[in-house]
């Protein structure tokens, strides 16, 4: 989501406050000068590195305030400490990790966060290096970590709204109802720290997640414990507290931090940002980006794709820690296809999680990744001979019965070659089309208007008339008239009539049943190919019999059509993605196309006043008008995909 400038003002809340104590300076020491006196030196090292936390730039963009941040350096985003930011470097007992009394004082000499000491000369290589980084209310969202909304951010007295408005006509919203103005005078520190051994780590990240460990290092090297496994054991202990479990790399490397621990750094935080995990936004980034096909963002170009796949990094770990948090635990080898409900709740979470539709997890390779439980399948692929176009296949095996299904959607629209018989050249002429940004049908496959995907034409389905709605006016001061239907034959008003003239077209109406449509045209069950309309020969359009056994095989085993991993089917949501103000890409839901997800199926001649043209894959079977009969004529022009399932 993107913050108002009220929600920016909630300044950073420190998960644990930091005191920095320097030990006392003369006047004159400064960077590799000690300070407290001399002792005995033993040992000479250099240091060096940044102070600040890594952030992937291109996150998702309910948080994409942190993304577009200049990477010129090469780091994905940051939030670096400011030039003249004061850095102690403090020597530590060897046995004990605490402080000897000898410490070096430098400042952060740039913008991008970078100290360097020369020459250190120490008793001991284990030092503790202190950052008090500072932001101010207004801004300090950008130099670290967030606060939860009752951190106080305001100053409540009297004040001129218009005066403010006209400076900057965005505070409108922001202001207080009880007035004030913003607090940005007041600075708040931010911990960045870390205890390295000088003689393995002289490039050091001194981050957030440095910080955190230190307590524990200190800890387990006091029971016992060598320096590099205390180092080990504390990283997985903090990683543990957000439900990682795997090794992500040094906290104190930049090119670690630089990679997906940046996406931890991420995850903390949006946390402590709001307070607690953020379930509701995390079940939004779920079904936003669930079920969009990497090829359609590839297609967009290279930022589109790091961004999306920057947005589903990030919901890995998000994911990790909401299982943590609400008591899943870890995902092992022995809960392997084990899934995690989101949807399940109390209150207004629960009637949020019934209006979304992807926001489920299942263990997969000791991940909790989004998707539903597995089915058994075999995937293979086919070959189109009428054009030569490979598609992949997959093939169930429901207790005895097979299907082999296309698990792609049909991309066939050749009418001009030989192998099309007249009458599907004849069908598929202007009645095919492609997905916007999809000119060559090959990302998502084509879509079909159903008469043609069934290989049908109007007089195939044996119409003999139609009903025509009309609006008879007693007299000319008469505005509202009354509606007429009429008889009348089908060629008359409705074969003639342009589908794009609605006030014409939608107003055909035909009865489903004998003698209105000649079923049986497309129906009969012992007439395999019939059913075949746009799909090769050996394969053709499923019935409603098909994808009942699909879907209801499917369900029993805790598996959804739309998992393309997990059902095998292949299904991709086609999705838009543009880009905000020309740079930040964003992905848009609202502007899809009416007829995604719906699937040619054959009529069944057994359902009574209802024309079941197409199932979808999130409401099931798709039907025309079914009142009292009549079927609208626009029904028959319906846009649909195609699966193709074996004869």
């Amino acid at each position: 989501m993107n913050y108002s400038k009220l929600s920016r003002q909630f300044v950073c809340k420190l998960a644990m406050l930091l005191a920095f104590v320097f030990a006392a300076c003369s006047e004159t020491d400064s960077g590799n000068n000690v300070a407290g006196g001399t002792v005995e030196e033993t040992g000479v090292y250099a240091l060096a590195g940044r102070g600040g936390n890594v952030y992937p730039k291109m996150s998702d963009v309910q948080f994409g305030d942190i993304g577009p941040m200049d990477d010129s350096l090469g780091f994905e985003g940051f939030s670096f400490a400011k030039k003249g930011t004061i850095v102690s470097v403090s020597e530590l007992d060897p046995l004990t990790l605490e402080a000897t009394g000898r410490t070096f004082v430098d400042t952060i000499y740039d913008d991008d966060g970078q100290f360097s000491f020369g020459e250190l000369s120490l008793n001991s290589p284990y030092v503790l290096i202190q950052i008090l980084d500072s932001c101010t209310a207004y801004d300090g969202w950008r130099r670290g970590l967030w606060g939860p909304l009752t951190y106080p951010t305001s100053t409540s007295v009297p004040c001129d709204y218009d005066a403010l408005i006209a400076e900057d006509s965005s505070w409108a919203a922001a202001l207080p109802s009880s007035c004030g103005v913003i607090d940005t005078t007041t600075k708040y520190p931010i911990p960045f720290a870390a205890i390295v051994d000088l003689r393995k780590q002289k490039d050091v990240s001194v981050n957030y997640l440095t910080y955190m460990k230190i307590s524990l290092v200190k800890k387990y090297v006091s029971e016992g414990m060598d320096f590099a496994a205390a180092n080990k054991k504390a990283e997985s202990e903090v990683l543990g507290n957000y439900g990682i479990y795997e090794d992500l790399g040094s906290f104190e490397s930049l090119e670690s931090v630089n990679g997906r621990l940046s996406y931890v750094l991420l995850m903390i935080s949006r946390v402590n940002r709001s307070g607690s995990p953020l379930k509701v936004s995390l079940m939004e980034a779920m079904d936003l980006y669930y079920g969009l096909s990497p090829a359609a963002v590839a297609a967009l170009g290279e930022s589109a794709e790091r961004f999306y796949l920057n947005a589903l990094k990030s919901l890995e770990f998000e994911m990790a820690f909401y299982a943590y948090v609400y008591g899943y635990g870890e995902c092992t080898e022995s809960r392997e296809n084990e899934t995690i409900d989101f949807v399940k709740g109390e209150g207004d979470f629960a009637e949020f999680g019934r209006r979304v539709t992807n926001a489920s997890a299942v263990c997969r390779s000791n991940k909790w990744v989004q998707g539903w439980k597995k089915v058994d399948y075999e995937s293979g692929t086919m070959v189109d001979d009428r054009d030569g176009k490979t598609y992949k296949t997959v093939t169930y095996n429901w207790d005895g019965v097979t299907q082999t299904w296309m698990a792609q959607n049909l991309n066939y629209a050749d009418t001009m070659s030989a192998s099309a018989d007249s009458a599907l050249r004849r069908n598929l002429l202007g009645n095919t089309m492609c997905w916007v940004g999809d000119s060559s049908c090959e990302i998502y496959g084509r879509y079909y208007k159903w008469l043609a995907a069934m290989n049908l034409s109007m007089s195939d389905l044996g119409l003999t008339y139609t009903y025509v709605k009309d609006i008879v006016y007693d007299d000319e001061n008469d505005t509202e008239g009354v509606i007429v239907w009429d008889t009348v034959a089908v060629e008359d008003e409705c074969l003639t009539a342009d589908e794009n003239d609605k006030t014409q077209y939608e107003y055909c109406r035909t009865t489903y049943g004998t003698g209105r449509i000649d079923c049986s045209v497309f129906t009969k069950q012992s007439d395999r190919v019939a059913y075949q309309g746009v799909c090769p020969d050996g394969w053709r359009i499923p019935n409603k019999e098909d994808w009942v056994l699909l879907t209801e095989n499917l369900s029993k085993r805790g598996a959804v059509l739309r998992d393309a991993n997990g059902s095998g089917f292949g299904y991709a949501e086609a999705m838009t993605l543009s880009f905000i103000d020309g740079e930040s890409p964003e992905i848009r839901r609202d502007n899809r196309e009416f007829w995604q997800g719906r699937f040619a199926s054959v009529p069944d001649e057994k359902d009574e006043n209802q024309f079941q043209y197409a199932y979808s894959v999130f409401g099931g079977f798709s039907t025309g008008s079914a009142s009292y009969g009549n079927v609208g004529f626009a029904d028959f022009y319906k846009k649909v995909s195609v699966r193709c399932i074996k004869d």
